[in-house]
């Protein structure tokens, strides 16, 4: 790892990897790796493990090693330091997924993914941390483009299926998760297993480059709204949390669904006793369904094979019943 600040170079090297060697300038055919005036190393001997890359940030270089982060503070022209240790934890940091995102750091660990403010560090709560843990993650990439974060990753989603990719052998990711920095809205990718992406922004050219590991490994592949993946449309899902609508002492009875969707999508109501599915087609005026469905908790989950998916103002017609009681 590579990088300047305030016109001295900062780089992380081989072996036991505790060292940052730096020189005075920013001339790298002048860097040599005698310690002298221009040219030393920085040696960090604690229990944060290796470092792995070194990135300017807020005015300063951080080192991100395996469980931890280090700050760097240093002046223009001189080689005197100050090393503050900012981060220890227990959950390794995936190098590979560090990314400076505006005003934050974002990057992966075992805990999920962590923002980074320059000071402290914070988990990012999407309710999906739990399908990050417990899973290997040291092929997982990252990059920031045009506001979002792209982390390409292993996803346990926990439910026996095999989507592309996952019916491969030794595939390594098969995720990308699409995380929008200021709004926390996010989409998942699912099945396909990334190599390496880069974000490219030339003249007019704003795309994300993505290399796969597994099919056609030599094509540069790039995000597009194709809604497909190799021109197969991918499956697309959405699903919400049982909810009690906060009446937790009443039933719900739902009577009526109403949505617009553009294209074809089935949509199943549920609760925590049963479910109703249905076959939408795809209009642009509302459709209406009678559904006729009671539980305590009611969720709702939308699915499409298309390659284009719209679907908006989604209403539905509930009851508010009281418990009953029987006489036997």
């Amino acid at each position: 790892s590579l990088c300047e600040d305030k016109n001295k170079l900062f780089g992380t090297g081989y072996g036991e990897k505790n060292v940052i060697y730096f020189h005075n300038g920013n001339n790298v055919t002048e860097w040599t790796t005698t310690i002298d005036a221009n040219n030393g190393i920085i040696e960090m001997n604690d229990t944060r493990g290796k470092i792995n890359k070194v990135i300017p940030f807020l005015n300063y270089v951080f080192a991100i090693r395996d469980y931890g982060i280090s700050k760097i503070s240093h002046q223009e022209g001189k080689t005197k330091f100050e090393i503050t240790h900012l981060s220890l934890s227990g959950n390794k940091i995936y190098e590979d997924t560090v990314c400076i995102c505006k005003d934050k750091m974002l990057m992966l660990t075992k805990e999920g993914i962590i923002s980074f403010n320059g000071v402290t560090t914070s988990v990012v709560n999407l309710g999906i941390n739990e399908m990050l843990q417990n899973v290997n993650n040291d092929n997982a990439k990252a990059v920031f483009h045009s506001g979002k974060y792209y982390l390409a990753c292993r996803v346990n989603f926990n439910d026996n299926k095999k989507v592309l990719c996952e019916n491969e052998q030794g595939f390594k990711n098969n995720a990308i998760i699409v995380l929008d920095v200021e709004t926390l809205n996010y989409d998942i990718i699912r099945g396909v297993d990334v190599k390496s992406m880069v974000s490219i922004k030339l003249n007019k050219l704003d795309k994300i480059a993505i290399l796969l590991n597994n099919i056609n490994r030599t094509n540069v592949l790039q995000f597009c709204d194709s809604g497909s993946y190799y021109n197969t449309p991918l499956n697309k899902e959405w699903v919400s949390p049982l909810t009690d609508l906060g009446y937790s002492n009443k039933i719900k009875f739902v009577r009526n669904l109403s949505l617009l969707s553009l294209y074809n999508c089935k949509v199943t109501i549920f609760s925590e006793k049963e479910s109703k599915e249905f076959n939408v087609v795809g209009n642009n005026t509302l459709t209406k369904l009678k559904v006729n469905l009671k539980g305590k908790q009611i969720g709702i989950k939308i699915e499409s094979t298309t390659p284009k998916a719209y679907i908006s103002n989604i209403k539905l017609d509930i009851d508010l019943l009281d418990y009953g009681f029987t006489k036997n």
